[in-house]
């Protein structure tokens, strides 16, 4: 038997238990994205209050270390978009870690991992299959992101620019919540790796 076998019925059955978490998750992330920019630019609507928005936003060094740094100061969108981009990513990362984790460690510790495993299952289906309903979440919501800033006349390129750097951030922490939770014996042993890494990549 391949270790991934059974991968394709975990996943149907992940996405079942899943159904209403992703969609609702996926259009909470991007709803707060796409509204922020909304207002954010209604807000500031002419290039000389943009300007004074700007000046007010970062003369504080804790907003920049907040929010980050501004690519282009002279640009609207990029304004827009400053108070979600980092946000924005974290939120996402938690996102990918809660889909994995609850398909992995935690279903071990339910005990459905004992029941799955009687049947014609891999090793390593589970994880792969926790993997996938994740990384769908992750591009899902990160495609109803980039579609809203171009809904809302944001420039296209730009709205898929800040979708592609959200989605590097939400795939790469569904690959560490993989990784962590072969490394921890229990979802809290799971949960303190991930968000460690977490809380120091945004420190950096």
């Amino acid at each position: 038997m391949s270790a991934y076998s059974g991968t394709g019925a975990l996943l149907r059955l992940a996405w079942r238990r899943d159904r209403l978490l992703v969609p609702l998750g996926a259009a909470a992330i991007a709803g707060i994205a796409v509204s922020s920019a909304k207002a954010t630019l209604a807000l500031y609507p002419t290039a000389a209050s943009m300007d004074a928005g700007i000046k007010t936003i970062f003369a504080s060094p804790s907003a920049v270390a907040l929010y980050g740094p501004i690519s282009d100061p002279t640009d609207p969108d990029a304004l827009g978009v400053v108070k979600t981009t980092m946000l924005g990513a974290v939120l996402l990362a938690i996102f990918g870690y809660a889909v994995v984790r609850r398909h992995t460690r935690s279903e071990e510790e339910d005990g459905r991992f004992e029941l799955v495993g009687a049947g014609v299952v891999g090793r390593r289906a589970p994880l792969a299959a926790a993997v996938g309903v994740a990384v769908g979440a992750v591009l899902f919501t990160c495609l109803l992101t980039t579609l809203g800033y171009a809904a809302i006349g944001m420039n296209v390129t730009g709205s898929l620019a800040a979708g592609a750097g959200w989605a590097a951030t939400g795939l790469a922490f569904v690959g560490l919540t993989a990784v962590a939770a072969q490394l921890a014996s229990t979802a809290r042993g799971c949960a303190g790796l991930t968000m460690g890494a977490l809380g120091v990549l945004f420190l950096l």
